[in-house]
């Protein structure tokens, strides 16, 4: 099942199968689950960016 984050240090958006602990881009530990909200706006930015391949 994926599971959505965002990091509150650097405001990286990710998504991944399992539990993740630090940031993928910042290494930092501020990891928290995504809002409903801000899954949205993460999957409409991730076919916006497919769109213009």
């Amino acid at each position: 099942m994926e599971k959505y984050y965002i990091c509150d240090a650097c405001k990286f958006q990710f998504v991944r199968h399992g539990e993740e602990e630090r940031c993928p881009d910042c290494g930092k530990e501020a990891i928290r689950y995504a809002t409903g909200e801000e899954i949205a706006d993460f999957k409409r930015i991730q076919k916006e960016l497919k769109h213009e391949k």
